[in-house]
């Protein structure tokens, strides 16, 4: 009778040792909404967005997750049924190393992983078509990206300051690169873009002091000025004969049609530089940052825009006395 008495003791403490455990377990997971999706962030860091639809679009005043949490978050995962990554969603969760984005979500926001400064990789699934401003800002422990072909736009700042970036391939289905959308991304030394984009916005590759090689196609008619500036490294831009809207003349690169002045190379060994004749105008920062010994201004040249010579230094500036 008395050992009996002692086991059902024993059992007792036991139940009530677990009912213990998983109330304390159940304590240590923060839970929450985001819109009419719900998540819950575990003990160990794993925090899980679960439900269907669009994740609203927060700001940097109105939070998506509570402050507490943001530096708890060590691995993201987001369930099938989402739709779409809001803005600021995972803003400055510096402790995030790992996440897992669902082939259903086809847009990720401005902001969404801004200033995640320990993510080293992530991947991109089929099916996201946007890449918003910001979406990676300050991401400086990035080293790989997946960008999958889906993707038509790649917003302005997307990856500014990703400073470990060492590769990162542009998906043929990519018509726009944004403003500083590479910007700062130090450590990589050569990008090929897609035959598909049109247009490269102003600073898009600016500040890439690695950056030795890039590959411009035929599908591109506008670079906008400063694309390129202080990109100290750059000694080749691979563009064919053939380019409608392009050209290379001795080292430098040109628009075809009014013969504009978009990049001297800041490598070229030739310190006596002659802007050669019909040239109509130099587009900003075309010349920034140059040490030369001297530079001859054709008299075809009727614009030159701001900052075109910016941080220049030259022992003389030739002009022709009869230019109009």
């Amino acid at each position: 009778m008395k050992k009996s008495w002692v086991r059902t003791l024993c059992a007792f403490f036991c139940i009530a040792l677990v009912i213990t455990f998983m109330e304390c377990w159940a304590l240590a997971e923060e839970r929450g909404e985001l819109g009419n999706l719900t998540w819950k962030l575990d003990n160990k860091g794993t925090l899980i967005i679960s439900g269907t639809g669009k994740m609203e679009d927060y700001s940097n005043e109105k939070r998506s997750l509570p402050d507490s949490v943001d530096d708890k978050i060590r691995k993201v995962v987001i369930e099938e049924g989402v739709t779409n990554i809001g803005a600021y969603a995972f803003y400055h969760c510096k402790s995030l190393i790992s996440v897992t984005i669902p082939n259903s979500v086809t847009n990720i926001g401005d902001h969404a992983f801004d200033f995640c400064t320990s993510l080293p990789e992530i991947t991109i699934p089929n099916g996201v078509t946007n890449i918003g401003a910001d979406a990676f800002f300050y991401c400086r422990s990035l080293i790989s990206v997946t960008i999958p072909n889906s993707v038509t736009n790649i917003g302005d700042r997307a990856f500014d300051i990703c400073t470990s970036l060492t590769e990162i391939t542009i998906p043929n289905g990519v018509t726009n690169i944004g403003k500083q959308a590479f910007s700062d991304c130090s450590s990589l030394p050569e990008i090929t873009i897609p035959n598909g984009v049109t247009n490269i916005e102003s600073y898009a590759f600016s500040d890439c002091s690695a950056l030795k090689t890039i590959t411009i196609p035929n599908s591109v008619n506008s670079i906008e000025g400063g694309a390129f500036v202080r990109c100290e490294k750059l000694t080749e831009i691979k563009i064919s004969k053939d380019h409608p809207y392009f050209e290379i003349i001795d080292g430098a690169l040109f628009t075809k049609a009014d013969k504009q002045l978009i990049l001297y190379l800041p490598t070229s060994k030739e310190k006596n530089y002659t802007i050669p004749a019909g040239t109509s105008g130099i587009k900003n920062f075309a010349l920034s940052g140059h040490k030369m010994s001297s530079i001859t201004i054709p008299d075809s040249l009727s614009s030159i825009e701001d900052r075109a010579f910016l941080g220049c230094e030259w022992d003389s500036f030739n002009i022709s006395p009869n230019h109009p």
